[in-house]
């Protein structure tokens, strides 16, 4: 004979009710740790561009721009971030693949531009892009 005793639905549901209340509760704990260390009400922080693709926002905004340009403006508006000495050199090097790729046009010496936007590689875009 079997003297443990099954319990009641009743008990089973206040059970599955506490349980959920501690994950919910495990939940929260946890967005407030990634609030914490994102340091912003959010949540997680916003993964920053690509070298490439922030210098395509910045081309995209303000036309042809000398390279040490489009690192400066990517730096201040914080779409990208460098720890290296020397982050326009990589910018070049990111522009100078763009170029043989056809991304990115060469308008004069170490200014580049939108292919898309300049085709022919005019100093100044032509009116109308």
């Amino acid at each position: 004979m079997n003297t443990t005793a099954t319990p009641t639905k009743a008990q089973m549901k206040a059970a599955e009710t506490e349980a959920h209340r501690l994950d919910a509760k495990r939940t929260r704990e946890a967005q407030a740790k990634l609030q914490e260390r994102a340091g912003k009400p959010g949540g997680r922080r916003k993964k920053p561009m690509s070298f490439h693709d922030a210098a395509v926002a910045v081309l995209q905004e303000e036309g042809p721009l000398h390279v040490t340009e489009i690192t400066k403006r990517m730096l201040e508006r914080k779409l990208s971030t460098s720890s290296g000495k020397t982050p326009h050199a990589t910018m070049a090097t990111i522009l100078l693949r763009g170029t043989r790729a056809k991304v990115f046009i060469k308008v004069g010496a170490g200014t580049f531009d939108l292919r898309e936007l300049n085709p022919r590689g005019a100093k100044k875009r032509p009116a109308g892009s």
